[in-house]
């Protein structure tokens, strides 16, 4: 927890930071310089620039000092559920590249059982696929399903970056998501260095079942961890429960 001194330095260039992230960013002051002014030592000074460091918002050039993160272009996101992730970046124009970071047979916890309907002598396979969008890492898709159900999947995941599309080969036409529940992580040793961020920067964590709209089967089990600093969230006013799926 920072003293009251530390506080006042870390908003002091916290002002500076985001005044200078509406242009090409600006230089911000030299750890001396902060040291002087509040009479503290460069340590000081330098921990608290570590942490903006982390947090994505200060760059450090060698041999030149220390920046402003210019601010990002942010991706609106309809957090409603009624299309899928692949669909709202198609609908804005925006190019995605999906890669399969993770494929393998899990154990896994109760809820996750209990979605599937399945118990522990099922096998569970999980597949993690990373989503880039204009050429930046936003977001980690963490799906998991009963291996035995899609074995032709399991078999071969790198071949099938679109769940969704992957399921309409497999002659199911129509998606619904429940049980949607919104919380705030920060990012994991594994996270940080797929998604390029600092330890800082906290992810928004929305976990969801997609079912067959039909038989009412759960498919799969997800888990999205998205860029706190990448996207622009919304949330529609009307009620979204088991809207269908699309992609």
């Amino acid at each position: 927890m920072l003293g009251s001194v530390e506080a006042d330095i870390f908003y002091h260039i916290l002002k500076r930071v985001r005044r200078g992230a509406e242009d090409e960013g600006e230089k911000l002051p030299s750890e001396h310089d902060l040291a002087r002014e509040f009479s503290v030592t460069r340590i000081t000074v330098r921990n608290i620039y570590l942490t903006l460091e982390e947090m994505g918002l200060v760059r450090a050039k060698q041999g030149k000092g220390r920046f402003a993160v210019k601010m990002r272009k942010t991706i609106s996101l309809n957090l409603s559920g009624e299309s899928s992730f692949t669909d709202k970046m198609r609908e804005a124009g925006l190019a995605l590249e999906t890669r399969v970071v993770d494929c393998k047979h899990v154990r896994c916890g109760l809820r996750i059982l209990a979605s599937l309907g399945a118990d522990e002598s099922d096998r569970v396979f999980r597949i993690g696929r990373l989503r880039i969008v204009e050429g930046t890492p936003v977001a980690l898709h963490v799906s998991y399903f009963l291996a035995d159900e899609f074995p032709d999947l399991v078999a071969d995941a790198q071949a099938h970056p679109s769940l969704f599309a992957y399921f309409r080969s497999k002659g199911i036409e129509r998606f619904v998501s429940s049980g949607g529940v919104l919380g705030v992580a920060f990012p994991t040793r594994n996270e940080v260095r797929s998604l390029g961020i600092g330890y800082l920067v906290p992810l928004l964590s929305c976990a969801s079942d997609t079912l067959d709209a039909d038989t009412r089967r759960t498919l799969q089990v997800n888990r999205i961890l998205y860029r706190s600093d990448a996207f622009e969230y919304r949330l529609s006013g009307e009620d979204r429960t088991n809207r269908f799926l699309t992609e």
